[in-house]
């Protein structure tokens, strides 16, 4: 049945049926030449029981006529004994003497005849209405217009659908197979491939409101962008395939995606331990803790480093036990070594930055639990072990919150004692984690060699340095603020400082699993890798940005409360200079990976510069923008720095037909490539 049911259609045998007067082919005939007399007027030709038209707006939108027209059409409507219907997109003349209820009848009759009943009618608006009464049962999908809505109080056999449009049908055919359709065998979609999975979701999104629909364009966009076979059309089926993947760590996609959901996760409990931190202690004593942990930082900044060149080392060397052990034996031993003679340079420092008592050994805990933790994550990196990786961070973020809550609430509100928390929380993730699933990789005396501890210096002094220039680079914004401003606006910038860092959250997962691949990969695929990456990066990092520069002020006063009213002031050039610096961490991971890190050095240091120089020119007369200012500039500089440089030399090798890479032994490489840049 068509056409308002001017037309039934039976296929055997095959027959089609007007069900419209003998005079009805003239009527619509001389509406059509009417209509063709209205400028603006198209009509669709395809229709012969019925007379469809429709006009397009200034947008070349297909839409139904205005009411302008109709009403000039009207006398002649009325004339021919038609009734007009409009729709979003037409609006159709319809002879008098048919309607959707004749045409099923008709078409029972020639099926059979009056005895075979109608199973089902579904419809959401007033034509529909005469096809009700027939059938067993009724429905209406959600999106239903009024005059149905109605009939469903009068009618007992019509009943409304939770869902909208196709779904709401599905829905109805549901109640009368009495299953879900497509699970058995006889109703089962057949197999389409991935652009007939595309536009399956496509056409999919007006079954849903503005977040459905919102869904299905982000499905589509991972369709296109992540073509991984038979994962469904649907939101939740694409979804389930990203999870999938995601808890497999397939590909860089995947392996980011747990780091960065696993850092989601461990970074969020890591907020609520600040958040704590911050209402138990108040401005002032949580503006103390954050400079402590400043202090801190440089007390790291030859251990946060030390092992960063291992995973790569580890990476190209998979599937040698032997090797891997020798590479862990000598890193570790040089992490040890870069321990002890930080814990011993972090006595002067504490005390040159004004810290005294317990807060010292306070500082000592963090040494340890930083190298622990950069430590146990490079090497996990380095064996493709990202579950591991998140693991241990969130389970060390889990004891940090836990403590100090437990803490906070007996009564210790000492900047001291959370301090001390917060690196002893690594040592606490470690212990439980080496029982339940050790580490693969084994130390041994025996392994350790001189030529190649010299080597893994050379590899490892760049690292440090930029280490050390990080830590002065990102720590020198919340010194000046300390030492320029009243003390109550360093927890104020702390706490602006804190939420920007989630914006290169997902750059960091990205890096960490960038790392073991960009170790074996040169030419064409390097490049496209690289791409993937900064692409993946824009996508996350760009969004948050937009967030936080929005709606910074709600945020802020969220999170920290009404103690902390001008956090929100550095928040839009904070937030900046973390987005540009999350584009930054993805090509420090590239050169780190390629055993290359004195470019890394160099960009921190140039950054540092401007921060420091911006610094101490805006903070001491415009206050904590001039401070966010100093921190966004500075990054901008490490972006511009490094960008610089890698395109350059990619342009550079590959003019003179030599791709970037790296040999895949330490031992087989020559000393003056391994530091080069």
């Amino acid at each position: 049945m068509a056409e308002y049911g001017a037309t039934v259609y039976a296929r055997n045998p095959e027959r089609t049926v007007q069900l419209s007067g003998d005079d009805a082919a003239e009527r619509l005939g001389q509406l059509r030449a009417r209509l063709a007399l209205e400028a603006g007027v198209h009509l669709d030709e395809s229709y012969r029981g019925i007379v469809r038209a429709y006009r397009f707006d200034l947008k070349g939108r297909r839409r139904h006529l205005e009411p302008a027209t109709l009403k000039l059409l009207a006398p002649d409507v009325e004339r021919l004994r038609l009734r007009q219907v409009d729709g979003a997109y037409q609006t159709d003349f319809v002879p008098e003497e048919v309607d959707k209820g004749k045409g099923l009848n008709r078409l029972r009759d020639m099926l059979g005849g009056a005895d075979i009943p109608v199973a089902l009618a579904v419809g959401d608006g007033p034509e529909d209405l005469a096809t009700f009464p027939i059938a067993v049962k009724a429905f209406a999908p959600g999106n239903a217009q009024d005059d149905v809505r109605k009939a469903a109080r009068e009618l007992p056999n019509l009943h409304l659908t939770r869902r909208r449009a196709q779904v709401g049908l599905a829905e109805a055919a549901a109640s009368v197979i009495g299953h879900r359709p497509g699970e058995c065998a006889s109703c089962a979609r057949p197999d389409v491939d991935a652009e007939g999975r595309l536009l399956l979701t496509v056409m999919s999104a007006p079954d849903g409101r503005k977040v459905h629909k919102l869904f299905t364009i982000a499905s589509a966009g991972l369709q296109l962008m992540l073509p991984w076979g038979a994962c469904g059309n649907s939101v939740l089926g694409v979804a389930r395939e990203a999870g999938r993947r995601i808890l497999k760590g397939d590909g860089l996609v995947g392996s980011s995606g747990l780091l960065f959901t696993g850092n989601l996760i461990a970074r969020a409990i890591g907020l609520l331990f600040v958040v704590a931190a911050a209402r138990f202690l108040g401005p002032a004593n949580y503006g103390l803790m954050a400079f402590a942990l400043v202090i801190a930082s440089f007390g790291t900044v030859l251990i946060s480093n030390a092992p960063a060149g291992m995973s790569g080392f580890l990476a190209r060397n998979a599937g040698d036990r032997g090797q891997q052990d020798k590479y862990f034996s000598n890193w570790v031993l040089a992490v040890a070594v870069v321990l002890a003679v930080s814990l011993i340079a972090i006595v002067p420092i504490g005390l040159i930055a004004g810290l005294r008592g317990w807060m010292i050994p306070a500082l000592m805990t963090n040494l340890l639990g930083i190298a622990i933790f950069e430590t146990y994550r490079n090497t996990q990196r380095g064996l493709a072990n990202f579950g591991a990786m998140t693991a241990f961070y969130i389970l060390a973020n889990v004891v940090q919150f836990c403590a100090v809550m437990i803490l906070g609430l007996a009564g210790f509100h000492s900047a001291t004692v959370f301090v001390a928390v917060y690196g002893l929380t690594n040592v606490a993730a470690l212990v439980v984690l080496q029982l339940l699933s050790p580490l693969p990789l084994t130390f041994a005396f025996r392994a350790v060699r001189l030529a190649l501890a010299r080597r893994i210096a050379l590899i490892s002094a760049p690292l440090l340095v930029q280490s050390a220039l990080f830590a002065i680079w990102f720590g020198a914004d919340l010194i000046m603020v300390r030492f320029f401003l009243p003390a109550t606006n360093t927890g104020d910038y702390a706490a602006s400082k804190t939420l920007v860092n989630l914006i290169a959250l997902p750059a960091g997962a990205i890096g960490s699993a960038l790392v073991p691949r960009i170790a074996t990969l040169t030419g064409p695929p390097f490049r496209r890798q690289l791409v993937k990456a900064l692409l993946l990066a824009a996508a996350l990092a760009v969004p948050a940005l937009v967030v936080l520069v929005a709606l910074g002020k709600p945020i802020v006063a969220l999170v920290f409360g009404a103690r902390y009213p001008h956090a929100v002031e550095a928040l839009p050039w904070l937030a900046a200079g973390m987005c540009a610096y999350a584009f930054y961490v993805v090509l420090e991971s590239v050169w780190v990976g390629l055993g290359r890190p004195l470019i890394d050095a160099v960009a921190t240091a140039c950054g540092m510069v401007m921060t420091i120089a911006i610094g101490l020119v805006l903070i001491s007369g415009t206050g904590l923008p001039g401070a966010g200012a100093a921190f966004a500039l500075g990054a901008l500089t490490q972006l511009a720095v490094i960008g610089a440089f890698t395109l350059i030399v990619y342009m550079r090798s590959t003019h003179a037909g030599r791709p970037i890479g790296r040999p895949a032994s330490l031992e087989a490489a020559p000393a003056v490539n391994v530091g080069a840049v």
